[in-house]
């Protein structure tokens, strides 16, 4: 069979006379790889517009497209690299368009990264008619993370569009740690830690405006209750007795106690890791003009009083705010005169 443009192969006999069956067949490799580079030069698949396809080296399809179809269960296309720290698959361009597949596009494992992407402006972008991106650690390792994201403005943002157009979006920026009242402009839904406060953006502006949501620097969220006694010194239980200039106490703000008895009703009513708690001091059956101060469990240093009285035979209250230490403590100080003295939990810090 002779290819188009191909010269038949003729076997001359005076030659063959000559030549010797190893001329021969060399004569013959010959003409039959020429005929067979005719044969490849003239097929459609095995060019490209400016180019033969080949291994090992760069490939320019021009304006053309490459199209792999198959229907193997086991994908279409597979690239590996065997040396270390280097990609299996590379790719520039506009887009990477991956069609319609019924359960995945892309499917990768790898023993560190199995999808590292860099961009100038999105290095991802994805839709989902359901969910977009999911992202799940190893269930075998209870230390594994779902996803990991870094930047510069904001490590992630996350935007809902209300179903109601008449209502806002709901943005909200994981800006990872910084300080949230160094610029650029800052933008309402942002979330930021400092490295020891996590902070809320409810205003636009350079630097925006910002409430402390948790840390070291907030005391919780607030839990109002029904108010309680927690102590009363004009009962046995837990420490009875007036206080009189100089005397410091320090007592248990974590039960509830009867009013009568000073007995434990409920011994955490004030739960454990509470920061602080509102609460009602009473002074009564007074001696003179005096004053008290509380402050957190184990601390004695005065700064400010909490209540004061003007003369003999008073009963008076005032609601304040204090920290208790870890064991839901506080200290009571008597900076002058002599007082019976109640105390009324109302909320706390947590």
């Amino acid at each position: 069979m002779v290819a188009d443009g191909a010269k038949p192969f003729v076997v001359d006999h005076e030659a063959m006379s000559l030549a010797t069956r190893r001329n021969f067949l060399s004569l013959f490799g010959a003409a039959a790889a020429g005929g067979a580079a005719s044969v490849l030069a003239s097929g459609d698949g095995a060019l490209a517009a400016t180019g033969t396809m080949s291994y090992g080296g760069a490939n320019d399809a021009g304006t053309d497209s490459t199209a792999l179809l198959s229907s193997s269960t086991n994908g279409t296309f597979r690239a590996v690299n065997t040396a270390t720290d280097q990609w299996a698959f590379v790719g520039e361009g506009d887009y990477l368009y991956g069609g319609y597949g019924d359960r995945k596009f892309i499917y990768g494992t790898a023993g560190e990264v199995g999808i590292d992407i860099g961009a100038a402006d999105k290095g991802v972008w994805a839709k989902g008619g359901n969910v977009a991106v999911q992202g799940e650690g190893e269930p075998s390792n209870h230390l594994s993370v779902g996803a990991v994201f870094a930047g510069q403005r904001a490590a992630a943002v996350l935007e809902v569009d209300q179903v109601d157009s008449t209502k806002p979006s709901c943005h909200a920026y994981l800006s990872g740690v910084i300080d949230p009242f160094v610029g650029p402009n800052r933008l309402v839904g942002e979330l930021v830690s400092d490295g020891t406060d996590l902070w809320y953006c409810i205003a636009n502006g350079n630097p925006g405006t910002w409430r402390t949501l948790s840390g070291a620097g907030a005391s919780g969220a607030f839990h109002a209750i029904t108010p309680v006694r927690v102590y009363d010194s004009r009962l046995a239980l837990p420490l009875q007795g007036t206080m009189t200039q100089g005397d410091t106490r320090t007592i248990s703000v974590a039960a509830s106690r009867d009013l009568s008895t000073g007995a434990v009703i409920d011994a955490n009513v004030v739960p454990a890791r509470t920061s602080a708690i509102t609460f009602n001091i009473t002074v009564t059956n007074t001696v003179g003009s005096g004053w008290m101060a509380v402050n957190p469990g184990g601390n004695t240093t005065v700064s400010a009083s909490s209540i004061n009285w003007s003369e003999t035979g008073q009963s008076l209250a005032n609601g304040t705010i204090v920290p208790v230490n870890a064991d839901r403590e506080i200290t009571l100080i008597c900076g002058k005169g002599t007082t019976h003295v109640i105390i009324d939990v109302t909320g706390y810090y947590r």
